[in-house]
């Protein structure tokens, strides 16, 4: 197994993460405890998602986009995508003047302890403080440099213990592990170790259960970070092997399934900031028959589906404009 692996499926396993946030965004429950389970752990979609951001970054980096070029790159991907979708939830969710700018410009999160859209707010930081950090990460450093970044999310959880803001803290050791696994992928290094991503894997989600199991107040799950942490165990090693899965596909010709995760990895963005919204939308516009509602199984599975529909069309708008902007 090797860390280019990553690289290759990238699009493919954040379309998995997208889906793994749909699932926990949904209002439908499994009988299954498994399937429960996987729903119910769905923000580790979102570690994910940070993780590859941090991986494509070093990626980026490497061919020469810095400074302000490797800025200018993020946020022509970001803030078109979230500039429009702000302005509907402001006009759908009725917000006032004040709570409405606080959420278009990104600083909510920071200033009101309003966790809506909270991840893109968490973003342009993690972008900003990028290019300093990818400056020093070389030379050998990059072992140490991870390890102190590991511990300033450590850090981070004394500060924004108990606050909203844990959502963030909680991330920052799983986003900076993205750049060291992105210079792991472009060494060709192999996993030395494979065993060792399974039980990172296993621990994580049994850290994670025991959580969810005992901690009946959530006094664990939200005021201690357990909710966030275990991801810290999940992210890079599950994106590992499902990197593995997606090549296993391809070499037995599933390349359907492939090409489905890909194309929502495509448009991950777009659904992970327009699903909420499409179940709010249609949840109270579709109706099915109890018979056949599946503890609600069937109806969010249609608006995933919808979802992506409207995502898709958004996404080559978007694509559209600013292709002609740019030129």
């Amino acid at each position: 197994m090797n860390y280019a692996l990553i690289s290759k499926y990238r699009q493919q396993i954040m379309g998995a993460a997208v889906l793994w946030i749909a699932f926990l965004h949904a209002g439908m429950w499994f009988s299954f405890p498994l399937l429960q389970g996987f729903k119910m752990s769905g923000h580790g979609g979102v570690d994910i998602f940070l993780f590859l951001s941090a991986f494509g970054l070093y990626y980026s980096y490497q061919k020469g986009h810095t400074g302000w070029e490797f800025l200018k790159r993020r946020l022509v991907r970001i803030i078109p995508v979230f500039i429009p979708v702000a302005i509907a939830r402001i006009i759908y969710y009725h917000y006032d003047f004040t709570s409405g700018w606080m959420l278009l410009s990104t600083l909510g999160f920071w200033f009101l302890q309003d966790r809506n859209m909270w991840f893109i707010s968490a973003i342009l930081v993690f972008y900003l403080v990028s290019p300093p950090y990818l400056k020093h990460f070389k030379n050998g450093n990059e072992e140490k440099l991870t390890l102190m970044m590991m511990g300033v999310g450590v850090l981070a959880f004394a500060v924004f213990h108990d606050k909203t803001q844990m959502v963030f803290a909680a991330r920052v050791p799983v986003y900076f592990l993205g750049f060291l696994a992105g210079k792991y992928a472009m060494e060709q290094r192999e996993v030395k170790y494979p065993w060792l991503c399974y039980l990172s894997i296993i621990t994580g989600f049994f850290l994670l259960w025991i959580s969810y199991r005992y901690d009946v107040y959530e006094s664990l799950l939200w005021g201690k970070g357990m909710f966030f942490y275990p991801n810290i165990l999940i992210a890079w090693p599950l994106s590992l092997v499902l990197a593995k899965i997606f090549s296993l596909a391809e070499a037995k010709g599933l390349s359907l399934s492939n090409t489905i995760f890909g194309f929502l990895g495509r448009i991950s963005l777009e659904f992970y900031l327009l699903h909420e919204m499409c179940i709010r939308f249609f949840s109270g516009r579709i109706h099915i028959p109890a018979s056949l509602s599946y503890h609600g199984i069937v109806l969010n599975l249609i608006i995933i589906g919808l979802t992506c529909i409207i995502a898709w069309i958004y996404h080559e708008i978007i694509q559209r404009v600013m292709r002609r902007w740019l030129s």
